[in-house]
């Protein structure tokens, strides 16, 4: 269950003798440990144990039951997301004896549209006990949050309204707070109090927003709202897939032979009849034009043969188009957008000056899409194309946000050193595994924004020798990522630039 609405599966757990109950949050990155939190440390033998959003707030909320010492049945309400802790509810005091070594589970047993209780013991009073839930429903009291729609806007333009909206079903009444949950940089609020924010100094990335409204009676609900600040509008653009939305049925696959070291792959099963209507097997990218005219798009992907080459395409919500027999093959290479009813038809889109989306759905599923190439130019993508500079590599905002010392991270057996390091015209790269050449070099600056992409075979001066010239960046930190070419993986290295 998603304990902490991150996107992933935690997990929930208590034990069989007195102990600590437990939730184990999952890592962003799968190749770490779990980390375990304490809900509750004197659950006294909680065999019984079940998940639901008892009070509807959108968040998971437990009930364990004990069938050792007080015999109790506890509700647990998740408040993670406002004071960080979990609140413990008496629903049964075991006043009866009754223990809950069987059963405890959430259910609307009634049908009065909220969650009951029921339970059962295995050796005091063994039959079923149903603890209703005589609190009134949340329908009728819980105030209700609208952060309004997701916003696109492009640079220069660096701040954005945000036009909230709250109401109490009962008649009370409510205050507003507006809160960043989180964005590449941190944003400046005004109005944070009301239902209008102003968020200004943004910079390139996705911003989430939220808005929390509370009435009278200390009951809140909350909705949030997406605002996307793109590079200031081009006639070429260059738009990596795992940067996208990616809707949560794709996958994103490693792959050092991809674009940013990653591309990725639809769901399992085909839709060649008509596109899914499931928005979690939709990709959507975002992004701003200079100028408005007819556009062509070109596609970095995978097709390893006839029954996996095809894709759902189209543009700022028109018709979709079936994108099918593809050529190519099972590497990566730029194919034109086309729809083929009698043979290909290339597609062009006449795009507005301004924000603007390009939609992917799944069709086939062994299809593989590693970078997106919009162009108003005649000219054709080669290689891995250019830079897309909304976007960063998970592996590299998670050290961002770490803000960890000189090695940041090193996920191979393989070391990196920098020399000089400050650096101010020259810095020599050594790699101590001489067998390991680097493939692609990334380089970011503070934010996480990539400022330089440069092929290892441009940069290399000996065996395992490599030299960057760092004259043309500006004085500050910077952040390289190498990737390997014999493994695949990478290594990301603190750089400081010195004038």
């Amino acid at each position: 269950v998603d304990i902490d609405r991150d996107g992933d599966l935690d997990g929930v757990g208590t034990q069989f003798s007195n102990g600590a109950m437990i939730w184990i949050e999952a890592p962003d990155d799968p190749t770490q440990p779990w980390t375990s939190n304490v809900i509750n440390s004197d659950i006294a033998g909680g065999l019984s144990l079940d998940v639901a959003d008892i009070d509807f707030d959108g968040d998971p909320d437990l009930v364990v039951g004990e069938f050792r010492n007080g015999f109790e049945l506890f509700g647990l309400e998740n408040d993670l997301c406002n004071s960080g802790t979990w609140i413990r509810h008496v629903l049964d005091g075991g006043t009866a004896g009754f223990e809950h070594h069987d059963g405890a589970q959430i259910v609307d047993i009634d049908g009065d549209g909220d969650f009951d209780v029921i339970s059962n013991g295995f050796r005091n009073n063994a039959t079923p006990r149903i603890f209703e839930n005589l609190a009134n429903s949340p329908s009728t009291t819980a105030p209700t949050a609208n952060a309004g729609s997701d916003i696109n806007i492009s640079l220069p333009t660096n701040s954005v309204v945000l036009n909230g909206s709250g109401n109490d079903a009962d008649g009370g009444t409510i205050t507003y707070l507006w809160t960043q949950e989180s964005g590449p940089s941190t944003a400046t609020l005004s109005g944070a109090n009301t239902a209008d924010l102003t968020a200004s100094n943004l910079v390139i990335g996705s911003y989430v927003f939220r808005l929390t409204v509370t009435d009278d009676e200390t009951d809140t609900a909350f909705d949030e709202v997406t605002v996307m600040v793109t590079p200031e509008g081009q006639d070429e653009i260059w738009l990596e897939a795992e940067c996208a939305s990616v809707g949560s049925n794709w996958s994103v696959v490693n792959d050092v032979a991809a674009s940013g070291g990653q591309y990725i792959l639809p769901p399992v099963g085909n839709s060649t009849s008509a596109p899914p209507t499931d928005v979690n097997s939709i990709v959507t990218f975002n992004f701003s034009v200079a100028t408005a005219g007819t556009y062509r798009v070109y596609g970095l992907v995978s097709v390893p043969s006839g029954s996996d080459d095809s894709f759902w395409i189209r543009s700022n919500g028109g018709s979709w188009v079936s994108w099918n027999s593809i050529p190519g093959g099972s590497d990566f290479s730029w194919q034109q957008f086309h729809r083929s009813p009698n043979g290909p038809i290339f597609v062009t889109y006449n795009l507005s000056a301004g924000a603007n989306t390009i939609q992917i759905a799944h069709r086939e599923d062994g299809a593989g899409l590693d970078k997106l190439y919009v162009t108003l130019t005649d000219n054709v993508p080669v290689g891995f194309g250019g830079v897309d500079p909304t976007c960063i590599p998970s592996q590299v905002a998670q050290n961002l946000n770490n803000d960890l010392s000189e090695t940041i991270e090193n996920t191979r057996n393989t070391s990196i050193s920098i020399s000089p390091n400050p650096s101010r015209i020259t810095a020599y790269i050594s790699v101590s595994d001489e067998k390991s050449e680097i493939s692609q070099m990334y380089i970011y600056d503070a934010l996480g924004r990539v400022v330089r992409h440069i092929e290892g075979e441009h940069l290399k001066i000996g065996i395992a020798e490599y030299e960057l010239d760092v004259n043309g960046l500006e004085e500050g930190v910077y952040f390289i990522r190498c990737l390997f070419k014999d493994t695949g993986k990478s290594s990301t290295h603190r750089l400081v630039v010195r004038k």
